[in-house]
């Protein structure tokens, strides 16, 4: 199995420009973000730009975010399993993504730092996207390797989810989950740190969080 299967695929970065310091490298914390379901809705399996709409409220919570948390990393993570299925490529999701931040810019919110995304599944008929892996949730791959990439604290930081597989990647990280609740994933996750109703109040709980509050 190549290594390909250990790591999710980090294709895409919001602002090029970036720079992270050294002050960034050691006290960074990230808002870790679910996507379908929670930055756009969800329509199973969406990879058209043309059918990409944002969840209400994501915009204006990530600008609230931007003037109260300017340091918090916004990083998507997801399980894009139509890429092992074969129902759309990686080239595909690269768009999908861009036209997600470009969506945002263009309400005024901030861009993604980055977005991660699992394209395997189990028993994928594409040999490079089957077997077992370490970042399809409920592993936590994807948080750890962004956290290695840029250089977070994971105890500092939050993750918006709708399902308790977000959750149980949260929680195996040492990251606070925060579970909004959905008609279509009602298990909720037994360690979750915050249940919500909407985007906007997960917002209000990770404003109303110290930077260490367990």
């Amino acid at each position: 199995m190549g290594n390909n299967h250990l790591l999710p695929m980090v294709v895409a970065v919001g602002d090029k420009s970036r720079r992270f310091t050294d002050q960034d490298l050691n006290k960074s914390a990230a808002l870790f973000l679910d996507r379908d379901g929670v930055l756009n809705v969800d329509r199973g399996y969406v990879f058209r730009p043309r059918d990409l709409e944002l969840c209400a409220g994501v915009a204006e919570g990530l600008k609230r975010l931007a003037v109260a948390r300017p340091a918090l990393q916004l990083i998507v993570i997801s399980n894009q399993s139509g890429i092992g299925r074969g129902y759309f490529s990686i080239q595909d999701t690269v768009l999908f993504h861009e036209e997600l931040n470009r969506q945002l810019v263009a309400l005024g919110a901030p861009k993604i730092t980055a977005f991660l995304f699992c394209p395997h599944l189990p028993d994928s008929g594409f040999a490079e996207f089957s077997g077992a892996c370490s970042c399809r949730k409920p592993s936590s791959g994807m948080l750890v390797l962004a956290s290695q990439r840029f250089g977070l604290n994971l105890v500092s930081s939050f993750l918006i989810g709708d399902r308790s597989s977000d959750i149980e990647a949260a929680t195996n990280a040492g990251v606070r989950g925060i579970q909004v609740r959905s008609s279509k994933h009602t298990q909720r996750h037994p360690q979750v740190w915050a249940t919500v109703d909407n985007f906007q109040e997960a917002v209000d709980r990770i404003l109303g969080a110290g930077p260490d509050q367990p």
